[in-house]
């Protein structure tokens, strides 16, 4: 066994306000294969009025497994039997990092320098670890840092351990992930369309309908509605809500810049929209944390106009490039013919 392993990750990640999915798209960024797999989703969004987090992207599971993207496996028990002598962490986590597994679980942050709760409160919350280093009896670990930044943070293996044994609910977690070496990610327009449309209109394929629960467009409405109230009681609008907004705005904007040069999609106008609603939405994320700051109701008019815009605009965008990719699938399957 080596004495340090490091395995790839990218900290400058595409998104950042949701941190499940983060820990994922970290790792899957290093892989521009992957990325354009990835265009395939993160396109339909919930809101969850009974969630602590509100707003989510659609996803079954970021780290798509079902897909074949990653091999997998898990581990649980409860967390006194990682005091067993016959049972040791470290090793199995090293050894699964030798060979090329990120390893997911879940902590309690008390023990964690790097978070807001350390030695204040009991929180349990996921990590990722990409490597260690025996020399220094350190992990390194990808998390959100106090100042709520990505990072990779060296945890020695003696926090984590107190972290793992002293877990509120008295269990211990472990999922490993590995790169399918073979899989070959590819644009799959069906799935985009199919996925546009529900976004577009609102509609859920979950089995399982929650009461409470928004999806698609819906949802940036459901937030210009938040932002409205929040100003009239003048406090602060969660920056993590906008920096999911232009998230998913600069998702939709590769995915139609990708499109495009498949020549899935060939009117560069509408490819134009798409830009132009991803900078306005960056543009109402610094808005917001300028009236964070200084509460100016001039912010909040701008800020309520240009979401409005940019639900409009992108509804009226969607309909035109379902249209675009419907006529170009039958044109293909008309030449084929």
């Amino acid at each position: 066994m080596k004495d340090q392993i490091k395995l790839p990750y990218d900290i400058n990640i595409l998104i950042k306000s949701r941190y499940h999915n983060s820990l994922a798209i970290s790792v899957f960024q290093t892989n521009k294969n992957i990325m354009s797999f990835l265009l395939n989703y993160y396109i339909d969004v919930v809101y969850n009025s009974s969630a602590t987090w509100q707003y989510d992207f659609l996803l079954k599971n970021p780290w798509f497994t079902n897909e074949g993207l990653v091999e997998s496996n898990h581990l649980l028990f409860f967390n006194e039997a990682v005091k067993y002598k016959s049972i040791n962490i470290i090793e199995i986590i090293k050894n699964l990092i030798c060979e090329s597994y990120y390893v997911r679980g879940d902590y309690n942050t008390y023990y964690i320098p790097t978070k807001k709760s350390y030695l204040k409160v009991d929180h349990n919350t996921e990590y990722l670890i990409c490597g260690y280093n025996d020399n220094q009896e350190i992990f390194y670990v990808l998390v959100r840092t106090v100042k709520d930044e990505f990072d990779c943070f060296e945890l020695s293996y003696s926090d984590y351990m107190l972290a793992i044994t002293n877990r509120k609910d008295n269990k211990f977690n472990l999922d490993f992930f590995r790169i399918n070496d073979n899989f070959k990610g590819e644009i799959l327009p069906s799935i985009i369309i199919k996925s546009l449309y529900n976004y577009l209109n609102s509609i859920t394929l979950e089995k399982e309908k929650t009461e409470g629960k928004i999806y698609g467009v819906d949802c940036f409405k459901k937030f210009l509605l938040y932002v409205r109230k929040m100003s009239e009681i003048y406090d602060n609008i969660d920056i993590r809500y906008a920096k999911f907004f232009v998230e998913h705005k600069n998702f939709m904007q590769m995915r139609m810049h990708c499109l495009y040069d498949l020549e899935i999609i060939k009117n560069m106008d509408i490819i134009q929209d798409f830009d132009d609603i991803y900078t306005e939405a960056l543009t109402v994320y610094n808005l917001i944390n300028e009236y964070n700051e200084k509460h100016d109701y001039k912010d909040v008019v701008s800020i309520d106009l240009m979401i409005s815009d940019i639900n409009k605009r992108e509804k009226n965008a969607l309909k035109v490039v379902i249209d675009l990719m419907n006529h170009n699938i039958e044109e293909a399957r008309t030449n084929t013919k």
